[in-house]
């Protein structure tokens, strides 16, 4: 009876692995495709790195890799997803920039907000710097049809001051360098 009983328990165990490794495998595209789940920093923020405090970052309950919702893209409303973090103790204010690395002109960013108060952002709050494409606040997810799975990456610094305006990307990651205290990211995927 032990016997029989050791089997059906490896048998299940094996039948959930199978289960799992298939959903897994499946996350980040469509028909099977799938992304690296590893953070990739934009041009500029490679100390965020050193920071020795990190936190969690929502993106409207997504999992790390998971599909983003169609409402977020060019495909539905295009609307700023709703991103909300832990609060990070001594910081006065927080950074957004979302972003896609796998763009074919590069980083293409969704959203660069900075000196948002509170923990969490359902629309551009805050000071920001145009998206890249030329405007102020978000830009709806929208990878070219036909491209293998898009990145979105949802990076968070939290600052333990607020900082002076600044008129680009490059000078906001110089200025950070300063007041950030520690960092948080997601990433959501989506292809056409």
């Amino acid at each position: 009876m032990r016997r029989v009983f050791a089997v059906f328990l490896l048998l299940a165990a094996g039948i959930a692995l199978l289960i799992v490794g298939l959903l897994w495998g499946g996350r980040g595209g469509e028909g099977g495709e799938s992304v690296e789940l590893v953070f990739v920093v934009p041009p500029g923020f490679g100390w965020v790195l050193e920071l020795n405090r990190s936190f969690r970052v929502d993106v409207e309950g997504l999992g790390l890799g998971d599909y983003a919702k169609i409402d977020f893209t060019c495909d539905g409303v295009g609307r700023v997803p709703l991103i909300s973090w832990e609060n990070v103790s001594g910081a006065k204010a927080y950074t957004v920039i979302v972003y896609d690395p796998d763009a074919p002109i590069g980083i293409f960013y969704h959203l660069i907000v900075y000196n948002v108060r509170g923990t969490s952002l359902s629309k551009a709050m805050g000071e920001g710097l145009p998206n890249s494409g030329g405007l102020p606040g978000w830009y709806p997810i929208c990878p070219p049809k036909g491209s293998k799975p898009h990145r979105y990456y949802f990076l968070v610094i939290a600052q333990s001051e607020r900082i002076p305006p600044v008129e680009s990307v490059e000078e906001l990651a110089e200025t950070l360098k300063k007041y950030a205290i520690a960092y948080g990211w997601s990433m959501i995927v989506y292809k056409r």
